[in-house]
């Protein structure tokens, strides 16, 4: 087994939407645990295997499926991972999904305090801290990477994006905005049917898939993040006695103390800043899928000249 198709990101960018509408399709099949994050090895505590026998594993349950997903989100951000899945599997298909840059920083902020990355509430604080967290100040307890809250690099497509250009041949890669597929999800399963080389079996329902959410209890929030030693001790002799390797506690407390959320509007002031921080970058991606020759990018992005 082989993984040939990877949905590198970014974050909060419709990634977990397509794992769902692909994951039932008969001939393609992704890893138990959606992101592995395997590859990329520079960014601390996001990896779910850390060994070639561990990420196999998390393919067990494949059987005749031609398509061997991995749906993790930071491999786009990674500045190790597009090479080391070049080593692994220079044949692979690559599918990166992006978004306007402010909706993009608002929804990943959001997630980052859901998973307790992040525990400053505002992104506009968030955001200015950002110098003094890369010296090493004002590091949430439970950020294992101050990579991760790296807003301005998280944010900036266009050398991400070159880095996979620069590495994959241009018809293995397919990139795509979210407002590009939003309004017609079926229209571009069709067209991922094409890039992956299989036949569409019909899929129709393309429900919204993993909106904003936060914790109802933000102390429960931080147990379950990071159990105490305790816990964790508690949890394993439980595990002993039931005579099971997963007790599922976490996963299930974490579900009730989950609620949906609407992410608060940023200032005018702060809207208007990182609308003209990124605003070439759209048309900057644009004219680099045209020069590498990519053929599997929007029509509308064929017919705009500059």
């Amino acid at each position: 087994m082989t993984t040939n198709f990877f949905i590198i990101g970014g974050p909060k960018c419709g990634t977990t939407a397509w794992v769902e509408y692909l994951g039932s399709h008969p001939d393609i099949a992704f890893p138990s645990s959606k992101e592995p994050h395997f590859f990329a090895t520079d960014i601390n505590g996001t990896k779910i295997a850390d060994s070639p026998e561990k990420y196999e594993s998390l393919f067990h349950h494949v059987t005749t499926e031609s398509t061997i997903g991995d749906g993790s989100v930071m491999h786009l951000y990674s500045n190790d991972a597009i090479g080391n899945i070049f080593k692994y599997n220079p044949d692979a298909r690559i599918l990166i999904l992006l978004r306007e840059q402010l909706a993009y920083l608002r929804s990943y902020h959001n997630q980052a305090l859901y998973t307790g990355y992040e525990d400053v509430t505002s992104i506009e604080e968030a955001w200015s801290l950002t110098p003094e967290r890369l010296k090493g100040n004002n590091i949430p307890p439970l950020c294992t990477d101050v990579k991760m809250l790296n807003y301005p690099a998280l944010a900036e497509f266009v050398p991400q994006v070159k880095r996979v250009l620069d590495t994959f041949p241009p018809e293995q890669i397919c990139v795509r905005w979210l407002d590009e597929w939003a309004k017609r999800p079926r229209r571009f399963y069709t067209e991922l049917m094409e890039f992956l080389q299989i036949k569409d079996d019909g899929r129709m329902d393309f429900p919204k898939i993993h909106g904003a959410h936060a914790h109802r209890s933000q102390l429960l929030g931080k147990i379950t993040g990071k159990p105490p030693a305790i816990v964790a001790v508690a949890a394993k002799i439980i595990r002993r006695i039931l005579g099971v390797r997963r007790l599922n506690l976490g996963s299930k407390l974490r579900k009730l103390n989950t609620k949906d959320v609407n992410i608060p509007e940023t200032s005018d002031q702060f809207s208007a800043m990182i609308r003209q921080r990124y605003r070439e970058d759209r048309a900057q991606i644009t004219q680099l899928l045209r020069a590498y020759k990519v053929p599997w990018i929007h029509r509308s992005t064929v017919q705009t000249d500059f």
